[in-house]
C-alpha cells in the first residue's frame, strides 16, 4: 500500500498538471531558448516613422493585419492610441503579431518544460505556476504531445492604462491543438492524437511604457469560455 503523504502529493500534482494543461502546450523540438518576439520584431511590420524617425500615429487609424481584430469600442481605441503616443514604438497590429508568437512560444515551452524561456516571457507569479506544473509533471513521469496546428484569430478584447504608465492588453486567441498526456510507459491518458480541438483562451501582456524594456510579459493567462471560469 502507498503511504497515505505519496498519495496526496499525487493528488495535487495531478491537480496543477491538468489545470495549465486545460490551454497550454505543443510539441516541439529541443533546443536553446527562444527569441522573444517582442524584442526581435520583424523589419517589415515594424511602426511607420516620418522622415525626421518619429512614429507616425493616426487616431483614426489603427493597423490590423489580417486574422486580428479590435474591439470597437471607443474606450479600447482610444486606450490604444494613448498608449502609442506614450511609446513611440507602439503599434497595435505589431503588437498582437507579437502576441500571437508568444502564446505559441509560451505553449511550446511548457510542454518541454523549457523553464529558462518561460521566465523571459511571463511575469512572475505566472512563472511561478508554470514552473511549478512542469516540476508536479516531471515528478509523475508524464510528458504532453501539444501541436498547434492554426492560430486563426488574435483578438484585442481590452485595454487598460493607468496613471502611471502602466499598461494592460488583453488578447482573446483561438487556435487549432492536438493535445496529449501519456504516463511514463507511454500510455494516453488524456486527449486524442488524430484529433484537433478549437480552443479559445485569453491572456493579459503587461508593460511599463516609460520602461525601456521592449517587453510585454504575460500577466494572466485565463480560459475563454466565462462558463469555465479562470485557469
Amino acid at each position: 500500500m502507498l503511504p497515505m503523504d505519496l498519495i496526496i502529493y499525487a493528488g495535487v500534482a495531478a491537480a496543477l498538471f491538468f489545470m495549465l494543461f486545460r490551454m497550454l502546450g505543443t510539441n516541439a523540438d529541443e533546443g536553446p531558448v527562444k527569441r522573444n518576439p517582442f524584442v526581435d520584431a520583424p523589419e517589415e511590420v515594424k511602426p511607420k516613422t516620418n522622415t525626421r524617425g518619429e512614429t507616425v500615429v493616426k487616431a483614426t487609424e489603427v493597423h490590423t493585419p489580417p486574422h486580428m481584430t479590435i474591439d470597437e469600442s471607443s474606450s479600447v481605441q482610444q486606450t490604444l492610441f494613448q498608449m502609442a503616443i506614450i511609446d513611440k514604438n507602439f503599434d497595435a497590429g505589431q503588437f498582437v503579431s507579437n502576441a500571437k508568437e508568444a502564446y505559441r512560444i509560451v505553449v511550446e515551452s511548457f510542454a518541454d518544460g523549457d523553464k529558462s524561456t518561460l521566465e523571459d516571457l511571463l511575469a512572475p507569479h505566472v512563472y511561478e505556476a508554470f514552473e511549478e506544473a512542469i516540476n508536479a509533471r516531471d515528478k509523475a513521469g508524464e510528458t504532453m504531445d501539444n501541436e498547434i496546428r492554426s492560430i486563426s484569430n488574435a483578438d484585442i478584447t481590452s485595454a487598460v492604462l493607468d496613471k502611471k504608465n502602466n499598461a494592460t492588453v488583453r488578447v482573446k486567441f483561438t487556435s487549432q491543438q492536438v493535445r496529449v498526456i501519456k504516463d511514463k510507459n507511454g500510455v494516453i491518458l488524456d486527449g486524442n492524437e488524430n484529433y484537433a480541438t478549437t480552443l479559445v483562451d485569453e491572456w493579459s501582456f503587461a508593460k511599463d511604457l516609460k520602461n525601456s524594456d521592449p517587453r510585454w510579459m504575460v500577466s494572466e493567462t485565463e480560459d475563454g469560455d466565462p462558463s469555465d471560469g479562470p485557469v
